[in-house]
């Protein structure tokens, strides 16, 4: 699918991400970072098997928990465990599904997709519907 370049342009920013968090630096229980490092390896070894099955390579986390309890250091020490590139997405700028589809068409393959506070953005539209 071509993607309008101008769209591309201003909807999404390049900002060099550089984040020192890594599996081994990261505070978790040892048996949870354990858990978490073979999910990613087997993630990382299992594309051919998505696509023998039809399906879409991709994994999904749903983090959740007060701020400053460590899920943005986990996405970044996921992108950096597996190399990818991170797109914070702020829901509250999105006008639409259609101008959702199109951002998410528009990250590289290898990208974590971070959408933060999701609870804020449930709350604006139930109170904006009413």
């Amino acid at each position: 699918m071509n993607v309008d370049d101008d769209f591309r342009n201003t909807r999404w920013r390049t900002v060099l991400f550089t984040h020192p968090s890594t599996l081994e630096t990261i505070s978790l229980e040892a048996d949870l970072k354990s858990k978490i490092k073979s999910d990613l390896e087997s993630f990382l070894k299992a594309k051919q098997y998505y696509n023998r099955l039809g399906r879409v390579w991709k994994r999904s986390f749903l983090l959740y928990g007060p701020s400053g309890t460590g899920k943005s250091n986990f996405i970044a020490t996921m992108a950096n465990f597996l190399g990818y590139d991170v797109y914070d997405l702020d829901l509250c700028r999105v006008k639409d599904d259609s101008e959702l589809k199109m951002l998410i068409l528009q990250t590289m393959s290898k990208s974590v997709i971070l959408i933060e506070d999701l609870d804020r953005f449930f709350s604006e539209k139930s109170t904006t519907v009413s």
